[in-house]
């Protein structure tokens, strides 16, 4: 994230996603129409989960559901989605506007959306199965770290 945070992307957007995840081949398709609105800084989608084999990940799987169905969907609308770390696309010139990704805190996506906010931008949430392949935890131990 370093690049982020010293803005050397020659890029109109950036795409973030954890390691075990992987965008849909149609997820730009998707995205890219929502950010014609120049105030849009970030566009978010959920994180679905696959290999749903324990009875500790179908939890993790539908402890998740309120939020991204209920509760982001009312943000949207609302405009005060979060970016929620992974599975979010920036407008780069958004970022620059606030010096990057905040990097003081550990909860840096819901700050940076909280800036980006607050200075008038603003965020979509789409409620797709856009990106794939999220690793639930497998174990109580991993879902509470």
């Amino acid at each position: 994230m370093s690049g982020s945070k010293h803005m050397a992307i020659d890029y109109d957007l950036m795409a973030i996603f954890d390691a075990d995840q992987r965008p849909m081949p149609f997820l730009f398709n998707k995205v890219t129409p929502h950010f014609a609105d120049e105030k849009v800084a970030f566009v978010q989608v959920p994180q679905y989960y696959s290999e749903i084999t324990s009875g500790v990940s179908l939890g993790a799987f539908f402890q998740q559901l309120p939020f991204l169905r209920l509760v982001m969907r009312g943000r949207s609308k609302a405009n005060s989605a979060f970016s929620l770390g992974s599975g979010t696309i920036y407008r780069v010139r958004a970022l620059r506007e606030i010096g990057g990704l905040d990097d003081s805190t550990i909860t840096d996506d819901i700050s940076t959306s909280i800036d980006l906010h607050s200075r008038g931008w603003r965020s979509v949430y789409i409620d797709k199965p856009l990106v794939w392949y999220g690793m639930p935890p497998k174990s109580i131990a991993g879902y509470l770290v």
